[in-house]
């Protein structure tokens, strides 16, 4: 990279690989955005057409300003003339569905299920279970998760078992939802996603030391200034019925910002805060994350 500095390609694939490295390298959180932001930056000025620029824009245009508008409309220019793009269409599924408009988000799901390459085609099908849990299609997430989990056995694919935990839990299922939250995520040192929802599922399933331990790994790993989803540290707390707490690290969550393949643009419908939609502080938050 270092003697082509107009190699545009090799600077978006390193904007992603510093974006990605306080989560599976064990960065520091804040270095590693900073070296995303400063490699992506260059790249979008090389090539600012390129499907890269286009999808980190429109992740920018959420996580900087909250206009989730702009960032739709960036996505359906790209795709007029690049309309067989898979990955940018599912990421406009998204969008589609945290505003409220599933029906039409899961037709474009198929169609990009449709285009994508196998690689692309199991990206989507790994990640379809979020829009489907935020309509609270349980049974959808159970049976799609079971069908996949199936295709990858004998290997355990985590993300899979994370989201049938979370449809389970909501059916009230608190000890199988424990089982699968053990199967996404077996170690406390795994993927700080996982370890919170391992955390809640022990709480919701009645096993408040383990949950708090598990709890601890994760404000440790903040302290340290590692990786953790602040989002899903909020659930915890939700578990716990400790609300103040809740709210605290949902403000931090949108203090932060999400992308499009984030967690805050889905407040709205996530069935774990309906328990705190008539605090007045969910409606400030909302408007935080200008939702």
């Amino acid at each position: 990279m270092e003697l082509d500095s107009t190699n545009d390609e090799a600077f978006y694939m390193l904007s992603t690989a510093y974006v990605s490295s306080p989560r599976y390298a064990g960065m520091n959180k804040q270095m590693g955005e900073e070296k995303s932001a400063a490699c992506f930056m260059k790249a979008y000025s090389i090539n600012p057409h390129s499907v890269d620029g286009v999808r980190g824009m429109a992740n920018g245009m959420i996580t900087l300003k909250n206009d989730y508008a702009c960032a739709e409309k960036l996505l359906v220019q790209y795709l007029e003339s690049d309309p067989k793009n898979a990955r940018v269409r599912f990421d406009h599924a998204i969008i589609v569905a945290s505003q409220n408009r599933f029906k039409e988000a899961y037709q474009i799901r198929e169609t990009a299920l449709a285009d994508a390459d196998s690689l692309t085609r199991l990206f989507i099908l790994n990640n379809s279970s979020r829009m489907r849990y935020m309509a609270h299609d349980y049974d959808w997430v159970i049976e799609h998760c079971d069908k996949m989990i199936a295709f990858y056995h004998p290997k355990t694919n985590g993300v899979l078992h994370f989201y049938k935990c979370l449809a389970l839990a909501e059916q009230g299922k608190y000890e199988q939802a424990l089982e699968e939250a053990k199967l996404a995520t077996p170690s406390l040192k795994g993927d700080a996603g996982g370890v919170a929802n391992l955390a809640r599922a022990y709480l919701l399933a009645g096993d408040r030391i383990n949950g708090l331990l598990a709890l601890q790994e994760l404000l440790d790993r903040y302290a340290r200034g590692e990786h953790v989803v602040k989002y899903q540290i909020a659930a915890i707390y939700e578990a716990m019925d400790d609300f103040d707490n809740t709210f605290l690290w949902l403000n931090r969550d949108a203090d932060s910002g999400n992308g499009i393949h984030g967690w805050l643009l889905w407040l709205n419908h996530d069935p774990r805060w309906k328990r705190i939609r008539g605090d007045a502080r969910f409606e400030k938050l909302k408007q935080k994350a200008g939702l």
